[in-house]
């Protein structure tokens, strides 16, 4: 008798998952404000990134 046995992708065990109120944080408006406040925040002194250019 042949049985098909599922296999877990073991990569699974290290991936973190967002609980349900974190993952609908995820996907909730976000404000004008809140996106200049977030811009004006990053500091410019920052490492290059893949782009070559820092933020």
């Amino acid at each position: 008798c042949s049985k098909v046995h599922s296999i877990k992708d073991p990569s699974c065990r290290f991936l973190k998952k967002l609980s349900c109120p974190d993952a609908l944080y995820m996907v909730r408006r976000v404000s004008d404000e809140e996106i200049k406040l977030a811009l004006f925040d990053i500091d410019g002194n920052e490492a290059p990134g893949p782009d070559g250019f820092s933020s």
